[in-house]
């Protein structure tokens, strides 16, 4: 796992600074997610702001097999569009949720739609067109 201490100092001389107790916190919350995860690297992916919560995302790479999908159209883990995997937290001291991998009707819709995020990965919501899945599934595609 990358010092990400570091990777902020560097951030820092591009004006980009989250503060010393969040980056101590997200340092302190990606080695835990590492550990809980059994992933091969974690990395911070960035932060989405909500309306009522904000994301920390993280992308990593898991060697193990998720379940198998009937589509043929589906790419399998470690592939294509889900070669990586996303993990999200609305509090660094709270554990992170896994999303689930990118389905091609999510990643259709989602080219459609423009929405603002709540900050609830359980969250429905309308649109024009309509979206097949929550807001994880939004947040993952």
């Amino acid at each position: 796992m990358p010092n990400f201490n570091e990777e902020a100092e560097m951030l820092d001389w591009a004006g980009i600074n989250f503060g010393e107790e969040t980056t101590y916190l997200l340092q302190q919350s990606l080695k835990r997610l590492a550990i809980m995860s059994g992933a091969d690297r974690i990395n911070l992916c960035g932060k989405i702001f909500g309306t009522n919560n904000d994301y920390w995302v993280a992308t990593g790479v898991l060697t193990k097999a998720e379940e198998t999908v009937d589509d043929r159209n589906f790419e399998v883990r470690g592939t294509g569009v889900n070669k990586y995997v996303f993990w999200v937290t609305t509090n660094l001291l709270n554990d992170w949720v896994q999303l689930p991998d990118a389905k091609p009707e999510h990643l259709i819709a989602a080219r459609r739609i423009k929405h603002v995020f709540t900050g609830d990965l359980n969250a429905t919501f309308d649109s024009n067109p309509s979206f097949p899945g929550l807001e994880r599934h939004l947040l993952r595609a």
